[in-house]
């Protein structure tokens, strides 16, 4: 028997008794020993209520008589009854993005969708994505969880190391940029992840310690990558702390200076909501960063309120396509009608354009047909030790050459 639900417990909410049976069926193989049924909004109120505590994940309908999905997922959030959804439904995929977003603006963890008809797998995909937010969110109820000393120890023992994930021109393949990300090398549980670490430095104010320890580390590999005749560009993501620093271009010049390498081997990634919290203070930063040759880049474009504004601000280099909009992108219109818009309104402004989260030939065929300049995402690398990049690469041009 899978185990993937022990230990959590669902409500179904579908108006169809037979689709409606199959799914609470699945979830009791899946190891679930607490499964709710209800065929509409107001039944599935009525039980969660007299349940008298928040189930973990709701799978709902949308289209259903009485109360619909998205007026049912409302009264969730306002009432606290449930601490995750999913929306089940063969309804248009515009609009299940639609009412994802909007049930997120409610406050709801939302997992994703599943397109009817439900199977195993699909639900199992969705318990990987809540059980991966939920050791986020709540870290000190699994096992082999860490702490904030664990962070900090790590830290003060520069436990932290950088990895690489490859940036790859979409025309022909060639590699010559990494975005640089951390991983923490631990004794015991061997090779963590960001996500379990990032929030407890970010809690204790101690992110841009790390950032500091990782520049250090890049710039050391930037040096010899150049001394072996490979001009690789670095990209890096600055936090909010070191973007309210007013010596930081001081600080990263005299990083460069001592390991003797160019500024414009190093990308500063930077978000808008950076920028946002003290505007001013930013933009001196920036400017002074870019006179003295940092390549600037803009991540997640898109999803802010003003990216627009800032790109008519601020000296950029690149344009980051968030990967929000690549997933799907190819069954998706609207997606790729905003692909497309940011790739012409980036080789207006001569920006380089660079997509995250490309995951599949198609995605990766779909970009290159609009003319963005980078991809980088699993399908091409993930994250790796420098010591690897030379055998992915060697594989990446054999895989490249079967695209053509």
């Amino acid at each position: 028997m899978s185990r993937d639900a022990h230990n959590l417990s669902f409500i179904v909410v579908e108006d169809n008794a037979f689709q409606r049976t199959m799914a609470i069926k699945m979830l009791e193989a899946m190891g679930s020993s607490f499964v709710l049924g209800a065929e509409n909004g107001h039944d599935a109120i009525k039980k969660l209520i007299d349940h008298d505590q928040p189930v973990d994940i709701t799978i709902t309908d949308l289209d259903m008589p009485g109360m619909d999905g998205v007026e049912f997922m409302r009264h969730l959030a306002e009432k606290k009854l449930c601490s995750a959804v999913a929306v089940a439904s063969g309804m248009d995929m515009s609009l299940i993005r639609t009412v994802e977003e909007l049930v997120e603006q409610h406050g709801l963890f939302v997992l994703g969708h599943i397109q009817k008809p439900m199977n195993q797998d699909k639900i199992k995909k969705l318990l990987d994505v809540y059980q991966s937010k939920q050791r986020i969110r709540n870290p000190d109820t699994f096992a082999n969880e860490i702490s904030l000393d664990d962070a900090i120890n790590a830290l003060n023992n520069q436990e932290f190391k950088v990895w690489y994930q490859p940036k790859v021109n979409l025309a022909d393949g060639s590699w010559h940029a990494v975005e640089a990300l951390a991983r923490w090398e631990h004794p015991q549980q061997g090779i963590i992840s960001p996500g379990r670490f990032i929030p407890l430095l970010e809690q204790a104010q101690r992110i841009h310690e790390l950032t500091w320890q990782q520049l250090h580390i890049l710039a050391t590999d930037i040096q010899t990558w150049l001394k072996a005749g490979e001009n690789i560009a670095v990209s890096v993501n600055l936090s909010p702390a070191m973007l309210n620093d007013k010596s930081l271009p001081e600080k990263l010049s005299e990083i460069v200076n001592h390991y003797k390498v160019p500024t414009k081997n190093i990308v500063l990634e930077i978000t808008e909501s950076i920028i946002m919290q003290n505007i001013a203070l930013s933009l001196e930063i920036i400017a002074r960063l870019k006179l003295r040759g940092f390549l600037l880049s803009i991540d997640d474009f898109g999803t802010g309120y003003s990216s627009f504004q800032q790109l008519g601000r601020i000296p950029f280099s690149e344009l980051k396509i968030d990967q929000s909009f690549v997933k799907d992108a190819g069954e998706n219109d609207k997606n790729r009608a905003i692909i497309e818009s940011s790739i012409n309104l980036a080789k207006q402004l001569n920006l380089k354009t660079v997509a995250e989260g490309v995951e599949t030939a198609g995605e990766w065929k779909l970009l290159q047909s609009l003319g963005c300049d980078m991809g980088q995402g699993f399908f091409i690398a993930k994250a790796m030790p420098k010591k690897q990049l030379p055998e992915w690469y060697a594989q990446w041009q054999t895989k490249f050459n079967q695209l053509k």
